[in-house]
């Protein structure tokens, strides 16, 4: 038996692949040629914060407000409404605990204390994480603002 080798068959010149526009093969892959240091804008991207009249604090705000509230969940929202939204800490008179002769009313209201206390913690945990990411995300002249109005700013050099 004779070992057949298979040849790749050549196209006629005439029948080259065309893209839609009807160009050439090479000149389709060269026009839809990214280079690689072009990549996609992020969407969720956290711009510098720009100080001065032509700033850009409402498109930092929403994409600072966007990241916030996916890394750190309802602390997040201190960036949208101005304050950090508490939990409600269980009322102990509406567990009606005096009335509890089988003390079941009684761990409902320690479960739902124990829920409303570690949310606090978590609070305050991740307070300065989501201090260190603002100001992770402004600018010197930003940065300088602050500590002129007297405000604290950690971690610069």
């Amino acid at each position: 038996m004779v070992d057949q080798k298979k040849q790749p068959k050549s196209e006629p010149a005439t029948q080259q692949k065309t893209d839609p526009k009807g160009h050439g093969r090479r000149q389709f892959r060269k026009n839809n040629y990214k280079g690689e240091g072009e990549k996609k804008k992020d969407p969720d991207a956290i711009p510098i914060l720009k100080y001065g009249p032509s700033n850009n604090f409402m498109v930092f705000k929403e994409a600072l407000s966007k990241r916030a509230l996916v890394d750190f969940g309802k602390l997040g929202k201190l960036i949208k409404l101005g304050y950090i939204p508490l939990p409600d800490q269980p009322d102990r008179d509406s567990y009606a605990l005096d009335d509890d002769p089988d003390g079941i009313n009684k761990l409902d209201y320690l479960k739902d204390m124990k829920r409303y206390r570690k949310e606090v913690a978590e609070l305050k945990r991740d307070g300065p994480k989501l201090y260190g990411l603002i100001l992770k995300y402004l600018s010197d002249e930003s940065l300088d603002a602050i500590q002129k109005r007297g405000g604290m700013v950690y971690g610069r050099s």
